[in-house]
């Protein structure tokens, strides 16, 4: 899939590189449609940590596979400290993420878990030095707006799942700042590489006491949620690699509308009102940041 995509690129199939990068964006979101939905198929009874256990090594597995004759250069970096703090940042993250997979439905989980874009944005003025503006605290104050309206505590007792999503989406904005530490050194598939390395082993121990029977279903769908993942992320760099950044973020926002749609169509699962306009708030106001950002760089 990998080297398909990047022999597309070089003939130069697509209309420009940012085109091609947006593309990519969008095929990273299915990926992650996919893999989401089968996490959600997967019993509440199996322990969220085992799948991630399962879902990490499988995934560390492939990387050292697809790089096999260039794994010294891949393993080789001096900053294991950040990549273990950035690999205990990930299993609490993803193990929450699953969590709220398993119990909620998937438009809610996809529209609570954009917050981590407005969340990034604050973790970069806070520990970056970068000064807040009155568009970002805009933005920030719209997608707490957002964020209630989708809890919609006023009408019923909020879930203590729908936190799970939150806190997720407070540990992916960590990881995303320690990634901007870490790629001054280091390189993207090193940074993944890692990552997988430290969340299988900081997965295991729990896993193993916690282990549940697989059923072959299970198993086929693990497999499935383990390579979709991983070639989410070869997506994700390459579409970095190749476009400009600030033109390719505003399609990650693809995921909340395919989030939607795979619970409709493979759960029956109907978005609520709340959900939707919830949702849209969010998405709005992580949209005008970008923008506003965009402008700021030219």
């Amino acid at each position: 899939m990998i080297r398909i995509l990047l022999k597309i690129s070089s003939k130069e199939f697509f209309f420009s590189q940012n085109t091609y990068g947006a593309l990519l964006i969008i095929v990273a979101g299915l990926f992650v449609a996919v893999s989401n939905g089968l996490t959600h198929s997967l019993s509440i009874h199996f322990p969220a940590i085992q799948i991630l256990f399962l879902k990490s090594s499988i995934s560390l597995c492939l990387i050292v596979i697809l790089f096999s004759s260039k794994l010294t250069a891949l393993t080789k970096t001096s900053i294991f400290r950040w990549h273990s703090l950035k690999g205990i940042v990930g299993v609490l993250g993803s193990w929450a993420w699953i969590v709220a997979l398993q119990h909620l439905p998937l438009a809610d989980s996809s529209a609570l878990s954009l917050t981590s874009a407005l969340l990034t944005s604050a973790g970069g003025y806070l520990f970056f030095g970068e000064r807040p503006s009155f568009h970002v605290w805009f933005c920030i104050f719209l997608g707490f707006i957002g964020v209630l309206v989708v809890l919609n505590p006023s009408v019923q007792v909020v879930s203590v799942y729908s936190f799970f999503p939150l806190f997720a989406a407070m540990a992916f904005a960590a990881s995303s700042l320690l990634v901007k530490k870490i790629c001054k050194q280091d390189s993207s598939y090193t940074i993944l590489f890692y990552l997988m390395l430290f969340m299988s082993a900081f997965s295991s121990i729990p896993a193993i006491y916690s282990w549940s029977p697989i059923a072959m279903d299970d198993v086929y769908k693990i497999a499935i949620i383990s390579v979709t993942y991983v070639l989410g992320h070869f997506v994700l760099i390459e579409a970095y690699v190749k476009a400009e950044a600030s033109f390719i973020a505003p399609f990650k926002f693809a995921r909340f509308p395919l989030g939607m749609a795979t619970g409709l169509l493979f759960f029956s699962e109907f978005v609520s009102i709340p959900t939707l306009v919830g949702g849209i708030l969010i998405t709005f106001s992580c949209f005008y940041l970008l923008r506003v950002e965009q402008k700021k760089s030219f």
